[in-house]
């Protein structure tokens, strides 16, 4: 893993400024012929409105991602509708227990009103479970979420469920590295739940349009969590005399300046803005000096070991300041958060003027010769398709914009449209995608 840091300027006065300080984290790239062990925990809704072709597609799906597990990856299947059901309980994946579950797979059938919650809890019950017995098995924890409804029994309000769950991870060490992906299927569930859930645990919320897309968004999320490379990631902030943190900007958990980002996939990337608050410094000549320090904590899944090391930050201090040329990588990213912001408004404001909204952000790329980088258009695009899809149905618009927002905050693809390309997909995620595509 490689952390790199810039900042928005080359060189700041010795006088009372403000600087903005970039952290570009990549993960190193995954060997093919390597992975990581998991567990991963499929919570499938099989009520009423399941029925029919996209039941069979899921249980399809369900099949490919066991039969691309490793004999030492841990896997349990819970289905819901009123009744939760361990239709396999937590187990290792060789070969005589994949045709079990094959067997019972078959066998699923649906049934009657959607308790979510209930299926939820009890898979963070089997996490908690196993890791009483087995402390030391440093393994990634994984539910995967799928429901095409509303949840109407156990607990149906989004901000009670989502408040529930963040204490229940809070207080409990030993499942506070799971992770949640949700999958929303059709127009009929709840986004804003999904997403409040996924967030909960730093991790994506799909949102599948049609159930062709079941597969596809199973392979993608698949390919992520067998291609771990880092595990609990934290980024402990501090600096030197002469600076303060004004604001850390991220989606991710902080607490007393540390950053708690959790799993990275290979090749993936996070970039964090820290804007500081530069005093007065006596200096006749150029000054570097050391501004901020970050400290930086993870466990190595491929090599097997704790990491721990601090990196410095230096800034540039002049008494006499020449032209000052803004570093266009930090600038992106602001407009990434600033794109994000937008999105967040559009969401929660019905009568926001899209199409003003989306041409003042365009101009501001102009501003700054951004409009042809690849990484804006990106983001203007989706801004775009929400406008184009709101139009023909606003409902299918805003699921799909909730989870481009989380992908943006999240950095990391939850996109399953093979045909298309994602700016944050790498790839394993690509790869697996295409493979479960055929299923």
């Amino acid at each position: 893993m490689n952390l790199n840091i810039s900042t928005d300027y080359n060189s700041y006065t010795i006088n009372k400024s403000k600087a903005s300080i970039l952290l570009n984290i990549k993960a190193d790239e995954l060997a093919d012929d390597k992975k990581s062990d998991i567990g991963i925990i499929i919570v499938a809704d099989r009520s009423g409105s399941m029925y029919g072709e996209k039941f069979e597609l899921l249980k399809s799906s369900i099949n490919k991602i066991v039969s691309n597990l490793s004999s030492n990856d841990i896997f349990s299947l819970i289905t819901f509708d009123d009744k939760i059901n361990i239709d396999y309980p937590l187990n290792n994946m060789k070969e005589e227990n994949k045709l079990k579950i094959n067997t019972i797979i078959k066998e699923l059938k649906v049934g009657n009103t959607t308790n979510l919650s209930g299926g939820l809890f009890k898979a963070v019950e089997q996490i908690n479970d196993y890791k009483t017995f087995n402390k030391d098995d440093n393994r990634s924890w994984n539910i995967l979420l799928l429901t095409d409804g509303i949840a109407n029994e156990g607990i149906v309000d989004p901000i009670k469920l989502t408040n529930f769950i963040n204490k229940l991870i809070d207080s409990n060490p030993l499942i506070s590295n799971t992770s949640i992906y949700t999958f929303g299927l059709g127009s009929d569930h709840n986004s804003e739940l999904l997403k409040n859930i996924s967030s909960c645990t730093n991790s994506n919320y799909y949102y599948l349009e049609n159930k062709d897309m079941i597969s596809t968004s199973f392979g993608d999320c698949l390919g992520g969590l067998l291609s771990i490379v880092v595990q609990n990631l934290e980024l402990k902030l501090d600096v030197f005399d002469n600076y303060t943190i004004d604001k850390i900007y991220t989606n991710y958990k902080i607490k007393d300046n540390v950053i708690y980002i959790g799993d990275l996939y290979s090749e993936e990337e996070k970039n964090i803005i820290i804007d500081i608050d530069c005093n007065n410094i006596e200096s006749d000549d150029i000054l570097i000096d050391k501004c901020l320090k970050i400290k930086i904590d993870y466990f190595d899944l491929v090599n097997i070991k704790l990491i721990s090391e601090t990196i410095n930050s230096t800034i540039s201090r002049e008494p006499d300041l020449g032209e000052m040329t803004i570093n266009k990588t930090v600038l992106i990213q602001k407009f990434r958060l600033k794109a994000i912001e937008l999105m967040n408004n559009m969401i929660k404001m019905n009568n926001i003027d899209l199409s003003k909204s989306i041409g003042e952000f365009k101009s501001e790329l102009q501003k700054y010769e951004l409009d042809n980088d690849e990484y804006c258009i990106y983001i203007l695009q989706k801004m775009q398709d929400y406008l184009n899809k709101s139009k023909i149905n606003k409902v299918n618009a805003t699921h799909c914009l909730r989870s481009n927002v989380q992908e943006m905050c999240l950095e990391r693809a939850a996109t399953c449209d093979v045909n298309n390309i994602n700016i944050y997909s790498t790839g394993r995620k690509n790869k697996l995608a295409h493979v479960f595509s055929k299923c």
